[in-house]
């Protein structure tokens, strides 16, 4: 059944009507492959450029919180972990949270493009071809209950176009076992507690380094878990890599 309703969310896809997946505005030219409009993609870009209210950064540059994500703390250009664009609980008039909702609910294979092209772009910055040797792309796997509910993983889906673009494999390193969905306001400790035990591993190729991608870091509870797992499976390096990382609104610099 999951098989048969992502094959037909493709063919609507390619056959429906041209409009932007976000907005509803027509598309013509090279935005029909994006999917995405003009104007969303530029407040997107927008919502990606909002400084840290603690460093000043934009995602992609922020270096505050979360040190400890990563068991092993592998470093690329001087950072332990990557976030391309922020996610705002409850941000309900931003375009980064309806993005991320869609995918999560909707299998579509034009908004995982966008996310995973916009991923590969910022990991080209800090891995450049030559050294991607030895690097392998996973993902943290959905929950059994988001699973069923929607008959996809949307991380899988990002993570293979991802390692299309960058020409690096992807290997499903990891299985959910426990853990349910997790509440965007839950407190850290909740999260901490809902992810204990939360994954196995599969076959880890013995010190081989990994880009361990999630669609949101809020805590950092997801990566901590399936980097801590991976790393007792053999794994030499865990790089956490993810679409958006949380800012809370009372924080958060407005638009």
């Amino acid at each position: 059944m999951a098989v048969l309703r992502k094959l037909l969310t493709v063919l609507a896809d390619a056959l429906g009507d041209k409009s932007c997946f976000l907005c509803g505005a027509g598309l013509s030219g090279a935005y029909l492959r994006e999917g995405i409009c003009p104007g969303c993609l530029q407040k997107l870009a927008e919502e990606a450029a909002l400084p840290c209210p603690l460093c000043g950064h934009p995602a992609s540059g922020c270096l505050c919180g979360h040190t400890n994500l990563s068991p092993l703390h592998i470093f690329l250009d001087g950072r332990t972990w990557l976030a391309h664009t922020w996610y705002l609980p409850n941000g309900a008039d931003r375009l980064t949270e309806k993005l991320l909702l869609t995918c999560k609910k909707k299998y579509s294979r034009t908004l995982s493009r966008h996310i995973a092209r916009v991923m590969a772009e910022e990991l080209s910055r800090i891995l450049p071809p030559e050294k991607r040797k030895g690097w392998i792309l996973t993902y943290a796997p959905r929950s059994s209950v988001g699973y069923a509910r929607h008959g996809f993983d949307q991380c899988e889906e990002i993570v293979r176009i991802m390692g299309s673009l960058l020409e690096i494999p992807v290997q499903k390193l990891l299985v959910r076992v426990n853990g349910g969905i997790q509440k965007d306001m839950e407190s850290a400790a909740r999260r901490e507690d809902n992810m204990a035990d939360a994954f196995a591993a599969l076959s880890v190729p013995y010190g081989c380094r990994i880009l361990l991608f999630d669609d949101i870091i809020t805590t950092g509870a997801t990566m901590r878990e399936a980097g801590q797992v991976l790393a007792n499976a053999g794994a030499a390096a865990i790089f956490p890599v993810a679409y958006a990382k949380t800012m809370y609104t009372r924080r958060t610099p407005q638009l």
